[in-house]
């Protein structure tokens, strides 16, 4: 039997085999068989970038765990070399480096925000979430918002933590939008109902 590959699979084997690669995104500072670490500048000091990093790769399962650190920009990879040989982690890290890069950078995240009011904190139960990805969006969406200082989601509890100067029915509504219910966590009702799915 005979297979054959498309052209553009073939060169890009026969290129990969034939050149060294550099990455343009990232340098890679430590290397063993099964793991290595990279450092990027793209995600120094931008856990937006880290997390959405984090969560494309874990999509991969070659790619057995993860550890990062925004705060420098290094991420630990565990890999499975005999699934994903190094060189061509190496490329598919570049390549997710690279796009995340292009993302625009926010207006918000630009603006320092500014808090002339009382701040309070709202917790809530979420309904709808089904994987990290999820808390992530939901995350990402009340961080941009300039009148919210803090906000954490927890995927394992399905609950959200707010802090600042929004009611509990405006963070509703902004999680809502993106299609997930939210009740409030002082009904005790809500919190045995949270206590039975965990």
């Amino acid at each position: 039997m005979v297979v054959t590959l498309p052209p553009c699979i073939f060169l890009t084997t026969v290129a990969m085999d034939t050149k060294i690669f550099t990455p343009k995104n990232f340098q890679l500072v430590h290397q063993l068989t099964r793991r290595i670490r990279i450092i990027s500048p793209i995600l120094k000091n931008d856990q937006e970038r880290s997390y959405i990093f984090e969560i494309l790769l874990k999509k991969r399962p070659e790619i057995k765990r993860i550890r990062s650190v925004y705060a420098l920009g290094s991420v630990v990879i565990q890999f499975d070399p005999i699934k994903l040989p190094k060189k061509n982690l190496l490329i598919v890290l570049d390549a997710v480096l690279g796009n995340i890069a292009l993302k625009q950078i926010d207006q918000h995240k630009q603006q320092k925000k500014i808090f002339d009011g009382p701040l309070q904190e709202i917790d809530l139960a979420v309904e709808g979430m089904t994987c990290a990805s999820c808390a992530l969006l939901i995350e990402i969406v009340l961080k941009r918002d300039s009148r919210i200082k803090q906000a954490s989601v927890n995927f394992g509890t399905s609950t959200l933590t707010v802090y600042g100067q929004l009611t509990k029915d405006d963070v509703g509504a902004k999680v809502e939008t993106l299609g997930y219910k939210t009740y409030a966590m002082d009904i005790l009702s809500q919190r045995k109902k949270l206590i039975e799915k965990e």
